[in-house]
């Protein structure tokens, strides 16, 4: 069954380690979810996730769940591949992947 999280400020808690949450597995140590939005068209969360070793570091990845436990693969969601030469030149960094939704209602 799942464990509800709870206030240590509220709580004298007896055992702390009922409320560990589990690590998410499939995410590599290098890597670090920056945002996470709900997509209306998936019915899913959706994260994006920048990581920092070479084989990694030119990419940004996404990884989707309906619960926020438990999470999909890492896929492919951007590379600096895929910049266009003239851009690619001035890029210096890339970082911080977010997705959002232009039309939604909740930006304005």
């Amino acid at each position: 069954g799942a464990i509800l999280h709870t206030s240590p400020y509220h709580r004298n808690i007896i055992n702390l380690t009922q409320y560990i949450c589990e690590p998410i597995t499939n995410l590599s140590s290098d890597c670090t979810i920056f945002g996470i939005v709900w997509s209306v068209y998936l019915e899913e969360f959706v994260a994006t996730i920048g990581c920092g070793t070479p084989d990694t570091s030119n990419s940004f990845y996404f990884s989707t769940s309906t619960d926020l436990v438990r999470w999909t693969n890492m896929q492919a969601l951007y590379d600096r591949g895929d910049m266009d030469e003239e851009v690619k030149k001035k890029v210096t960094s890339f970082n911080y992947p977010t997705l959002w939704d232009p039309l939604s209602p909740s930006l304005y």
